[in-house]
């Protein structure tokens, strides 16, 4: 009853509706050939085999309006502008339902024009084909063509495209989207054949919202594969592959489910904005990010959730002069490569199945961005010498691991943990860690003039690289010093690593040379000096300086030092001009013309008269001054003893026969005393220097 009333309406509307002079029969084939606006209850029915003719043009415009314009076949010889609410071709379903068969051909030998909005869409269930002189123009709204159902109602031949561009003359595809759903077709058979570009805001959408009737793979023909601004995949199973072959996405990819898939790995799905990832969506073959400015790896927003992490089943090209950032953790099972611009890990954990290839100073992984955000490199089953090429957004700072086996991670990030006040460090951290495995491997680290502080830089040749073990910091390579290169950076390896968490390089942050011993002693009538040094920093050399009078001092020497050194040295020098008696200091040099003075060695000979002998001298912590008396007369002695100013600080009288005197000088200031030893006939002066 109700098919009769509609078949009776529409009759009813062809007969009493004069603007409209296209045949109106329902449920029959009919000839909507002429200039006319499908409009109200104005529009073909659900078997009619619609053909607008050369020079014809029609216009669908029934934007708020509740009817659907429906028709079995649809060609265009003419041209049709579609603009609102919806038309639905090829399907024996007024809504295009897929379960009620169809798959019918849209040709077009005109023009088609598609513009609108979602709930206005185009509907197609079935194929389309673009011939010699037809045009193709979609600026907003969408097109959905249903694919090839395959049903028994079905006219489309197996391994027919779904959309073919190829002989389409004029192609314009700068707005819009152009949904491809539900393609149920045999093997070998494309979605999308021809050669165009999409361009600006235009995407292309691919879903699947029933189960294909087949387990094959679609492709886009690799052949005459378009270059797409926007792709979505959106299949309801996430096993199904969606193959492409070196073809250019200038916009985003959406994978909200199912697998973007480079069917010839030789080749490169280039893509020019941001990879966005829904639930089980996978990428599985090469892909190059080549965008102008920076690009994202994202999770899509899932019923108010986002996925956590995804995997990229190929090579991934880093190609973008600016930066890739990822915002989920991110697995690579084939190679990065990172080309150009940098690696951005954001906050999240990139794991890799091999150390990525074209790293540079330039280019690399940053590990700790703009934002303070601290990412982490993981490489599964290191082998020999791996590179983690990692730095922060200023420096490059790599990390080389030489291991058999095993999974690692290096996180490289400005300092943040303190040291002591007596040591300096770089502005870089390493946090490196075995995930897993056994193997103590050997780990050596990179860093940059830059990343060095001023005093660092002052003690860098005698840095070590440190790690923390969660309380202090202990050293991990015995040698000190680091490697350098013809550039600007430095390098330092520890040997067979047992222990795995944050390293850095330290330095001392004051090196002084450090004076054990300063001695000398008469040998073969020479004066024969020596001295031991426990450390050097920016050691120049000793001068060698002698006195007479314990005042006035002379250079007679040099001695060359070792630079920086942790090690103790010993020194000599021999003065063979030294007749009866003389003093003698030394004054270290360093590289930048400081200078200090060390104590000084008094040095007599022995005489047969036995002149006085004062000992220690130079006299430093000990409390008393031992003074051996000569054999002068036969009487008492007067010793009295003066500073360089000539005051009066010791006065004593010695009886006869007393060989030595002990004199307290504890309390005295430093400086050179005078010694007077008298008696009837003579008066022997001696000198001594109190440090």
């Amino acid at each position: 009853m109700n098919k009769i009333l509609f078949s009776l309406f529409f009759a009813i509307i062809s007969i009493t509706n004069p603007l409209l002079s296209a045949t109106i029969l329902s449920f029959q084939s009919g000839d909507w050939n002429s200039n006319a606006t499908w409009q109200g209850g104005n529009v073909p029915s659900l078997n009619d085999n619609v053909i607008i003719l050369s020079g014809n043009a029609v216009t669908i415009s029934m934007a708020g309006g509740s009817y659907v314009a429906v028709c079995k076949i649809l060609t265009i010889n003419g041209s049709l502008t579609y603009s609102g609410n919806r038309i639905v071709v090829g399907s024996p379903d007024p809504y295009g339902n897929p379960s009620s068969g169809g798959n019918q051909p849209l040709t077009v030998n005109g023009t088609l024009t598609i513009s609108g909005d979602y709930q206005n869409s185009f509907y197609h269930n079935g194929n389309v084909v673009f011939n010699t002189g037809s045009t193709f123009n979609i600026t907003s709204g969408f097109m959905n063509v249903n694919g090839n159902t395959g049903t028994p109602l079905s006219s489309v031949a197996a391994g027919t495209p779904v959309i073919d561009f190829t002989n389409a003359t004029s192609f314009t595809a700068n707005g819009g989207t152009l949904f491809i759903t539900n393609p149920h077709i045999d093997a070998a058979t494309s979605l999308i054949k021809g050669q165009k570009t999409f361009t600006d805001n235009s995407s292309v959408s691919f879903g699947a919202y029933v189960t294909p009737i087949t387990n094959n793979d679609y492709y886009v023909d690799p052949v005459t594969a378009p270059s797409f601004q926007t792709i979505e995949l959106n299949y309801v199973s996430n096993t199904v592959k969606l193959a492409f072959s070196n073809i250019d996405i200038k916009g985003a990819v959406n994978i909200n489910h199912g697998t973007l898939y480079n069917s010839d790995l030789s080749k490169t799905i280039r893509v020019g904005k941001d990879v966005n990832f829904g639930t089980g969506g996978r990428i599985v073959g090469k892909i190059e990010l080549n965008g102008p400015i920076q690009q994202n790896i994202n999770p899509n927003i899932e019923n108010g959730q986002a996925i956590s992490s995804a995997v990229i089943e190929g090579d991934v090209v880093a190609n973008n002069f600016a930066r890739v950032k990822i915002k989920l953790d991110l697995e690579i099972l084939g190679n990065l490569i990172v080309s150009n611009g940098k690696f951005d890990l954001n906050n999240k954990t990139l794991t890799l199945q091999h150390a990525p290839l074209s790293a540079t100073s330039k280019n690399y992984i940053v590990t700790h961005d703009l934002y303070q955000e601290v990412g982490i490199l993981k490489i599964r089953n290191i082998t020999s010498n791996t590179m983690f090429p990692v730095g922060t957004e200023q420096s490059y700072a790599p990390v080389f691991i030489s291991a058999l086996g095993g999974d690692f991670s290096v996180s490289a990030h400005p300092s943040i943990v303190n040291v002591p006040s007596d040591y300096s460090k770089i502005n870089i951290e390493w946090d490196i860690k075995r995930i897993s495995g056994t193997y103590e491997p050997d780990i050596l680290v990179q860093w940059n003039e830059i990343d060095e502080t001023t005093a660092f830089k002052s003690n860098r040749s005698l840095c070590k690289l440190y790690h923390h073990n969660g309380s202090i910091w202990e050293p991990m390579s015995s040698s000190t010093g680091p490697t350098t290169s013809s550039g600007n950076y430095f390098t330092k390896l520890a040997q067979v690593v047992k222990s795995f968490s944050t390293f850095t390089m330290l330095a001392p942050a004051v090196v002084p040379v450090t004076l054990t011993d300063f001695k000398g002693k008469i040998e073969q009538n020479n004066a024969h000096l020596y001295w031991e040094t426990a450390t050097e920093f920016n050691n120049a050399g000793f001068e060698i300086q002698k006195s007479l009078d314990a005042i006035q001092f002379d250079n007679i020497g040099f001695v060359k030092g070792n630079g920086n050194s942790f090690s103790s040295h010993l020194y000599s020098f021999d003065d063979i001009n030294f007749t009866k008696s003389a003093y003698y200091r030394l004054k270290q040099t360093d590289f930048d013309g400081h200078s200090t003075f060390s104590t000084i060695v008094a040095l007599q000979k022995r005489t047969n008269d036995k002149p006085v002998i004062i000992y220690p001298n130079p006299i430093s912590t000990e409390s008393f001054l031992t003074v051996e008396l000569p054999e002068i007369v036969n009487n008492s002695l007067n010793i009295e003893i003066v500073d360089i100013q000539g005051r009066h600080l010791y006065t004593t009288e010695v009886e006869k026969g007393v060989d030595f005197l002990k004199i307290p000088v504890n309390n005295w200031a430093r400086g050179i005393y005078i010694v007077h030893i008298l008696n009837e006939s003579k008066n022997i002066v001696s000198k001594f220097v109190k440090n």
